[in-house]
């Protein structure tokens, strides 16, 4: 078998793969896998992410009998063919374990198929939001909407979007439901992670910048920094639990889509395949004036930057901006220059006597 074409979801979908990972290998193929990933460093992230792939799916589940799997799949087989919508919290528990065993036999792209006729994001955790206060914004307009959270997060809201927040974030965990497309600057804070609910599958983050586009079941991630964790909706139970990453990892200028039928991971070779202005722009400035700064956080943002021009527009900027939430930078930029902002919806106003 040539593996040498072989990337995270074809190596997550090979039989003899996913038995080295399980510890279930015979001892000749235990030493083929073994001896590969030693000789094939360049294939060995995608390994590495298949393994991820496989363990976070069978973790939970390596307890079903065979006589289980054998009542119920027939009827699963059947359900993924016809793509019948169903809500989570109307599945006997069985059905979803058995439908974790089938894609260490079937195939990863095939659970993904049975997976994508779930309404589980608006099962079960808008469940959960009934049971707090929360506010709710839709953006009916054509341009970004700029959102500033409780925690310090940045969120542009796209058009014909809608997002759902906690009046208050439970101190464990920032959630958030998502319809659309948004672009998300999460306030770092390990001890309180960061969950994105889009059409059934799970972002968690500890602090990062991200994009996710959840439109007619399909839901593509693309990370710009940091590191984003991807998991189906039903396991977000243990994610939760943990202050750790785990799960499907995206590094940056990674792009994962999951459509109706498939996951798919692609790398993103340059910015342009990157469908918003943030995600493009360079935020290195170096002896930069401040005209330009704010010109290129207005493009990156969608906002409106009122300053006096002739005080302020000459200072010079040198500073490397990363992640941070739009709040973050214009203080670091207003501490440097000796200024202060009020930022009102999508308008910020900067006031200073100018630089020495």
């Amino acid at each position: 078998m040539d593996y040498s074409s072989y990337g995270a979801n074809a190596f997550a979908q090979d039989y003899s793969f996913q038995q080295w990972i399980l510890k279930k290998a015979q001892p000749e193929e235990q030493a083929f896998w073994e001896t590969y990933y030693a000789t094939h460093p360049q294939q060995q992230a995608a390994m590495t992410q298949a393994r991820n792939w496989i363990l976070s799916l069978h973790e939970a589940y390596e307890d079903v009998a065979e006589e289980e799997v054998d009542e119920e799949m027939n009827r699963l087989v059947e359900t993924a063919r016809q793509r019948t919508p169903r809500r989570l919290i109307n599945w006997p528990r069985i059905v979803s374990r058995v439908a974790a065993v089938l894609v260490l036999s079937l195939g990863v792209a095939g659970w993904l198929f049975y997976q994508s006729g779930r309404e589980e994001t608006v099962s079960l955790v808008s469940q959960r939001f009934e049971e707090v206060p929360f506010w709710e914004k839709e953006n009916t307009g054509s341009r970004p909407l700029l959102l500033s959270l409780d925690d310090g997060s940045t969120v542009l809201l796209q058009s014909q979007s809608r997002i759902r927040v906690p009046k208050s974030f439970d101190p464990a965990r920032r959630e958030v439901i998502l319809e659309g497309e948004a672009f998300f600057e999460v306030a770092k804070n390990p001890k309180q992670p960061f969950f994105v609910y889009a059409q059934g599958l799970v972002a968690k983050v500890l602090g990062t910048s991200f994009n996710i586009i959840a439109r007619n079941r399909n839901v593509t991630v693309i990370v710009k920094t940091g590191r984003v964790a991807l998991f189906p909706d039903r396991d977000k139970e243990a994610a939760q639990a943990s202050t750790e990453l785990t799960g499907l990892i995206l590094t940056p200028n990674q792009q994962l889509t999951y459509q109706s039928d498939q996951l798919k991971f692609t790398n993103v070779q340059t910015p342009e395949y990157l469908p918003l202005p943030i995600q493009k722009l360079n935020f290195d400035f170096k002896r930069t004036p401040l005209s330009e700064v704010f010109a290129t956080l207005e493009k990156a943002y969608g906002v409106t930057i009122r300053y006096d021009k002739e005080t302020l527009g000459n200072c010079q900027l040198t500073a490397l901006l990363g992640d941070e939430p739009l709040s973050e930078k214009m203080n670091l930029i207003c501490r440097t220059v000796e200024a202060s902002y009020t930022l009102t919806d999508s308008l910020i106003t900067v006031k200073g006597q100018g630089c020495r």
